[in-house]
């Protein structure tokens, strides 16, 4: 216990020590660089997961780790180095909790960019090959991954309760998407200590909340605008860090709608917990977009010293 538990307090170190590193490596000055893992390090969930002993803060530490290795991709290329942190990243997730398999899934199209721009192939030509290889890897993995595994990830073995998919995924929605669904996965994702009785107090969620649909928004702007501002990290990132919120969000609900279906319950639901993992590409996205409405450096670096 005690090992684990100073595995615990080393992986959320190193999650803060990452969000500095994803920082600076998308080009953010150092001053926004240190405030922003200032936001990372009190964000009361990350905080509270990384103080007791719990498998869920290496699996953060492990995608926060893999977001470092895709920003090196990104900026310096698929090289030896980089390739294998993110292959090291990717390990470490599988083997530490289910969700963990998103890494693995991911590293494919973080590879196929990194190729992309190491071979410069014309764009036509590269995707004939882009296809050809995607076929042949899933042929392989049919092949060569146990059969009870895909399985048992997606229990394709269990009888619905519902009479088809369409009607258990619409009971399924309506069950979830209801105000009180997403406010309690909300509040549980930045501060809900149930072994506490205790949560954040509701005026700081909203302001929280508020904060965060401003901060979205700007950086759907940002995307889509010619704008381009030389604080702010390139466009290829955000939608790198889009991917992988995306990417986790599909797994943990198609899993919870597979459970619901041949249960007719919500058994396991969505704790804001489970989506940590994406704390750093979350708080980045937010961040810019802030940063992206201000127009303006010092009025950006202002900011965030009011959001620290």
């Amino acid at each position: 216990i005690f090992m684990a538990r100073l595995l615990a307090v080393l992986f959320g170190l190193g999650v803060v020590f990452l969000a500095y590193l994803i920082a600076k490596k998308i080009s953010l000055s150092e001053q926004i660089a240190l405030l922003f893992t200032a936001i990372v390090a009190f964000q009361p969930m990350f905080s509270i997961t990384a103080a007791q002993v719990n498998i869920d803060i290496a699996l953060v530490f492990a995608f926060s780790l893999f977001l470092y290795a895709g920003a090196c991709i990104l900026k310096d290329g698929l090289n030896t180095k980089n390739a294998l942190l993110a292959l090291f990243a990717a390990l470490l997730g599988f083997f530490s909790k289910g969700p963990g398999i998103i890494l693995v899934v991911m590293l494919y199209p973080l590879f196929a960019w990194g190729a992309y721009q190491l071979l410069r192939l014309p764009k036509k030509q590269f995707l004939i090959r882009l296809i050809g290889t995607t076929i042949l890897l899933f042929v392989l993995a049919f092949l060569v991954v146990p059969k009870n595994y895909f399985i048992d990830i997606t229990r394709s073995s269990t009888q619905s309760h519902f009479q088809s998919p369409i009607i258990s995924i619409g009971k399924y929605l309506d069950k979830t998407l209801t105000p009180g669904g997403l406010r309690d996965t909300t509040l549980s994702y930045w501060g809900h200590f149930g072994w506490l009785d205790h949560a954040l107090p509701d005026w700081s969620l909203t302001i929280i909340v508020v904060t965060s649909i401003i901060g979205f928004s700007g950086t759907l702007w940002y995307l889509f605008s010619r704008k381009n501002l030389e604080y702010l990290p390139e466009r290829k990132y955000i939608i790198f860090f889009f991917g992988m919120i995306f990417a986790l969000q599909i797994a943990i609900r198609f899993y919870d709608w597979r459970v619901f279906d041949y249960s007719g319950q919500i058994l396991i639901g969505q704790p804001g917990r489970y989506f940590l993992p994406n704390l750093i590409a979350h708080i980045l996205i937010i961040v810019t977009g802030l940063g992206f409405l201000f127009r303006e450096k010092n009025k950006f670096f202002f900011l965030m010293k009011i959001l620290a």
